[in-house]
């Protein structure tokens, strides 16, 4: 997991870097997601 430190209306955060992830079946591409940057044990919130 990537992190960094950004800066937003004279405020200052660290934040997850999103990365994607390949999904590959027999070797083949069979599609891309984002990966979360939370334990796959929480939900995602819209």
């Amino acid at each position: 997991m990537s992190y960094v430190r950004v800066e937003h209306d004279g405020q200052s955060d660290v934040v997850a870097i999103e990365e994607p992830l390949e999904i590959r079946v027999d070797g083949r591409p069979l599609t891309v997601t984002m990966r979360r940057p939370t334990p796959s044990r929480l939900p995602a919130r819209s």
